[in-house]
């Protein structure tokens, strides 16, 4: 699959988005970093929880936002990105619904304060607030509707 070419305010310089070059973090840092709670933004749209699924823009991991069931609530898919030198929370669509922006982290993640965070285009005060949050543990595994019944269990029965 070729990349995607996206454009965001700023500089205007066209860049790739795919799967580049993935971003060094130890699995540990990954799985721990992998859930990300927007709260607090004036742009009620951009709150929620955002998921990263391994997609990479420009060596750094995108997050994108967990729709709710029956629909996106009229604000279109939503993800935290890195472009154009600055970390972004909008459409990962060229310069469409871009809320907002920060250029202060060179990071390979996201600022966590809202101070660094700035609304633009669609975007309205207050900026949000970032958390990560720690991943769901997978549900435990359920027993064999056939596994044998314990001597002691069938005896009282």
């Amino acid at each position: 699959a070729s990349p995607h070419i996206i454009k965001k305010m700023g500089g205007g310089k066209q860049v790739p988005r795919g799967r580049g070059a993935k971003a060094v973090a130890s699995p540990e840092e990954v799985e721990r970093t992998r859930v990300i709670r927007v709260d607090g933004a004036g742009s009620t749209d951009a709150n929620g929880i955002y998921v990263d699924q391994g997609s990479v823009s420009n060596g750094r991991r995108i997050w994108n936002k967990v729709q709710a069931a029956g629909g996106d609530g009229g604000s279109g898919p939503l993800a935290i990105i890195w472009d154009d030198g600055g970390w972004w929370i909008g459409d990962p669509s060229p310069s469409v619904n871009d809320l907002y922006q920060s250029d202060e982290s060179r990071s390979m993640m996201p600022p966590l304060a809202a101070e660094p965070w700035t609304a633009v285009d669609a975007g309205v005060a207050p900026a949000p607030s970032l958390c990560f949050l720690a991943a769901p543990a997978p549900p435990p595994a359920a027993a064999p509707h056939d596994a044998p019944v314990p001597a002691a269990a069938a005896a009282a029965a």
